[in-house]
């Protein structure tokens, strides 16, 4: 069956580059979901406004953030900002995965 209603909120892996690793750390957001036109209002805003506002927008949690004694880091407006300034690619591997979410279908090999 289909919900012609989606879910308000998704999760998602969201793979961050790291700045001298080899490989990506991947932590898990929940995203509220957006329909064609309150997300096209949403994006036509992204390059007038600062990152941790655009993002802040469509991030509700996430899973996988930890502080420098491992202890799991909640999500808030202060912790995205933090991440966003420590790293600063994470604003575009957010936005993208977010993107690509919405936008384009699974496919299983």
């Amino acid at each position: 069956m289909f919900k012609i209603n989606p879910s308000p909120t998704f999760r998602a892996k969201v793979p961050l580059t790291v700045p001298g690793a080899e490989e990506r750390s991947v932590i898990e957001i929940e995203f509220r979901h957006k329909g064609r036109t309150a997300f096209t209002a949403w994006w036509d805003s992204v390059l007038a406004r600062k990152d941790a506002a655009v993002l802040g927008d469509v991030i509700v949690a996430w899973d996988g953030v930890i502080d420098d004694k491992g202890d799991p880091v909640v999500y808030s407006p202060e912790a995205l900002a933090q991440l966003l300034d420590n790293y600063p690619a994470s604003a575009m591997d957010i936005l993208t995965t977010y993107r690509r979410a919405l936008w384009e279908s699974r496919e299983k090999n």
